[in-house]
């Protein structure tokens, strides 16, 4: 684990470019709103391109999922570290306004993410995907109730492969559902596999507090994601 700090100066980076990180109005013309109906999604999936196959991680550190494509690396940042970025998050004043509950940047990201997200295992980006410059050249923060879920699904194509999720300060439950059941592709010949499978074509992943998700290939066009809007795991 890396020691570093993010800073939290008055002088703090807080967005990508000259512009500023972008709203729900325009987030969800971007991405839809939760209960928009669900057939262009569709017809982006069957027009996906053709992707590289599931890496399998070769350290103990990051960890294979029952979904191919979809990795875990738990406890990458330590509690001081989430709060650090929490707070530098509240200091760009992100989510002054009490109805904001995403935001978006574009572009080069943040100094002060890319050093939290420094270190992560070797092993976790495919070279395909860890090649590229910017690795990364969107965001999105979004903050979550208790009780407030997320609904199935798949992430835009039009953005690229390669997926990198946070959690902050608190734990949820993210199921991942294959688009066609009837060929749900459940990978279990790893000997570090974390998850467990439910009903056919269904995995329950749980995500702990500074947990990092990765997400590419199969998990990334051929399994939907979501959140059961619930107060509590059991």
């Amino acid at each position: 684990m890396k020691e570093e700090r993010v800073p939290t100066s008055p002088g703090t980076d807080c967005t990508s470019s000259s512009h500023p990180p972008v709203g729900n109005t325009l987030l969800r013309e971007i991405f839809g709103s939760s209960d928009s109906d669900s057939a262009s999604d569709d017809e982006e999936y069957n027009q996906r391109p053709l992707r590289c196959p599931a890496q399998v991680p070769s350290s103990g550190l990051c960890l294979a999922t029952p979904v191919p494509g979809l990795f875990k690396v738990e406890k990458f940042l330590s509690p001081a570290d989430q709060a650090v970025l929490l707070k530098t998050m509240e200091e760009c004043g992100w989510f002054d306004d009490p109805d904001q509950n995403q935001a978006l940047c574009f572009g080069a990201l943040p100094l002060w993410l890319e050093s939290a997200i420094a270190g992560l295992p070797p092993d976790l980006i495919p070279p395909a995907i860890g090649q590229r410059r910017p690795l990364f050249d969107h965001m999105l923060v979004n903050i979550y109730q208790p009780g407030e879920g997320l609904r199935q699904h798949l992430d835009l194509l039009r953005f690229e492969d390669g997926i990198l999720s946070v959690s902050l300060e608190s734990a949820c439950t993210m199921t991942f559902v294959h688009v066609d059941t009837k060929r749900a592709d459940v990978a279990t010949d790893h000997d570090d596999v974390v998850g467990s499978s439910g009903p056919e074509g269904e995995v329950d992943v749980r995500l702990e507090p500074g947990d990092v998700l990765f997400m590419h290939s199969a998990a990334r066009y051929e399994w939907t994601h979501g959140i059961a809007a619930r107060r509590k795991d059991v």
